[in-house]
């Protein structure tokens, strides 16, 4: 039996490659989900789940005691497999410190997808680290940068994340990207609350060009809970050129827009692939994304994106006044589009015509 472990730690769900990882045991034989939530991209499983109660909790030490019991009680849950005879194939992050469990039973086979470049629970995060540098544990890296920042040996390879099957067809359907007005842009970010992603820096942008008084407009995709984000920006603080939506993660919201600002901080997170930018660029969006990342193996600067090197609002703007002064925004969207559908091997669309939206 093949029992996939995923540690879901909120209601963004789990890394898109680690779902595409289930479905592809479960088309090879038996799989059991073991997890903590149905949520996000697990959302549409309907195989076999065991789920364990976690509790997230703000302080370290309940969270690392919450934590504890979970681990805990998955461990309990495979050893008793184990004991029954079962031949049991473990599939989990790097995190997991499960895979101590291989230790202990060689007929034990496990895969770890490395997914991270830091790590915040040093206890955990420490073991499976310590597990995974195993010659009986398969890695699966994320992309060549993780590859290279880690670099555990063998027997490992990588796989990047696919793409979601409703945005590729929705791109499909965009034979005709709509034209860009260089005068009035559409910008966006999809991210999370955590501060590194940037979403303080995208409403301070959109304050700048509302301070000028430009016709962009700002549109912010945030997953998390909407009360936190109020009390610090109370609906009165924010600039009238920008919207905010929560929870939304309909490939649409990556229609209609004209450049998507992935304002990751690099002192702070690197990116080991940058779904949501890929994602972006498969609708013909300009991208404007940090020049350190796994980012830099889909995109070339100047060309299908830019890349910032300056992570402020002099620096992004710097970047948007070089967007604008491009002789044809219309042309590097396709680009943008060309490029990654050339990374997932996808055909070009029907027509490389503009459109007239």
């Amino acid at each position: 039996m093949h029992y996939c472990i995923q540690h879901l730690n909120d209601l963004s769900g789990s890394p898109l490659i680690l779902r595409e990882r289930l479905d592809a045991m479960a088309a090879a034989g038996p799989v059991t989900l073991i997890t903590n939530q149905t949520d996000g991209f697990l959302s549409s499983w309907q195989g076999p789940t065991v789920r364990f109660r976690y509790v997230k909790h703000d302080g370290r030490l309940r969270r690392f005691l919450s934590l504890s019991i979970w681990y805990l009680n998955v461990a309990v849950y495979l050893l008793r497999h184990l004991a029954a005879g079962d031949r049991v194939t473990i599939s989990t992050l790097i995190s997991s410190p499960l895979l101590a469990i291989v230790r202990f039973y060689r007929d034990v086979r496990a895969e770890i997808l490395i997914n991270e470049i830091f790590f915040r629970v040093p206890i955990w995060r420490a073991l499976g680290l310590a597990m995974v540098r195993s010659d009986r544990v398969h890695k699966i890296y994320l992309s060549r940068f993780v590859e290279e920042r880690w670099g555990f040996g063998a027997p490992s390879e990588i796989v990047y994340p696919g793409l979601r099957r409703d945005l590729i067809a929705l791109s499909d359907a965009m034979a005709t990207p709509p034209r860009k007005d260089r005068d009035r842009l559409n910008f966006f970010l999809v991210g999370s609350q955590i501060e590194a992603k940037g979403y303080r820096l995208f409403i301070d942008i959109a304050r700048h060009y509302a301070a000028v008084g430009a016709a962009h407009r700002f549109q912010l995709y945030l997953s998390g809970n909407s009360a936190r984000f109020a009390a610090d920006y109370p609906a009165a603080r924010l600039p009238a050129n920008l919207t905010v939506r929560f929870n939304d993660s309909s490939p649409e919201i990556f229609a209609d827009k004209d450049v998507f600002l992935g304002l990751t901080n690099p002192d702070l997170w690197l990116e080991t692939f940058g779904q949501t930018f890929a994602e972006a660029m498969m609708m013909a969006n300009i991208v404007v994304v940090p020049d350190k990342g796994a980012q830099c193996e889909y995109i070339v600067d100047g060309v299908s994106g830019f890349m910032f090197k300056d992570y402020s609002v002099a620096g992004i703007v710097a970047q948007i006044d070089a967007i604008r002064a491009h002789a044809d925004l219309d042309a590097l969207a396709l680009a943008a589009r060309q490029a990654i559908r050339g990374f997932y091997g996808l055909a070009r669309p029907a027509s490389p015509a503009h459109g007239q939206g």
